[in-house]
C-alpha cells in the first residue's frame, strides 16, 4: 500500500464522518443511515462501484439494505486489494508467536471491527502501524 492510500483510508477511519457498523461492508438503516466496517470506510475512500441490495436476515426474518461494492458485501473487492496490496480481508500480525506455538499472533481487519468491537480510530492505528 502506497503511504498516500495508506494516510487517506487512516485519516477517514479517524475522521469521524462514518458511523461504525458490523458484518457489512456498509448496511443501511430504516431511517437511511450508512454504517460502514472499517473494509466498508475503504471502499467509499477509493471509490468502489456501489450497489445497495436487500439481504434477508436469518434471525429476525426480516429484510435489511446492504451495499455491494463491486460484488463483494464482506471484504474489498478485489481490484480494491490489488491497489492497496494486500488481502480482500486484510490480516494483521500483532506479536510474536506464543511459546510452544508456531502461529503468530494474527487477525483480520473485519475481526477486530466485528469480533474484537475496536474504534475506527483504533483500527486507523493498527493500519497505520502493522499494514
Amino acid at each position: 500500500m502506497t503511504p498516500e492510500d495508506k494516510a487517506l483510508w487512516v485519516n477517514a477511519l479517524r475522521s469521524g464522518e462514518y458511523k461504525q457498523g458490523q458484518y457489512r461492508l456498509t448496511t443501511v438503516t430504516d431511517e437511511g443511515e450508512e454504517r460502514d466496517c472499517c473494509l466498508g470506510v475503504a471502499c467509499k475512500v477509493f471509490g468502489a462501484k456501489r450497489e445497495v441490495i436487500e439481504v434477508e436476515n436469518d434471525i429476525t426474518g426480516g429484510v435489511s439494505k446492504s451495499v455491494r461494492y463491486e460484488g463483494m458485501g464482506s471484504y474489498l473487492p478485489m481490484s480494491l486489494a490489488v491497489r492497496l496490496n494486500t488481502e480482500p480481508d486484510p490480516y494483521i500480525e500483532i506479536g510474536e508467536p506464543r511459546e510452544g506455538s508456531f502461529a503468530s499472533r494474527t487477525a483480520a481487519l473485519s475481526d477486530f471491527n466485528d469480533r474484537y468491537d475496536l474504534t475506527f480510530s483504533q483500527i486507523a492505528d493498527l493500519i497505520e502501524y502493522f499494514l
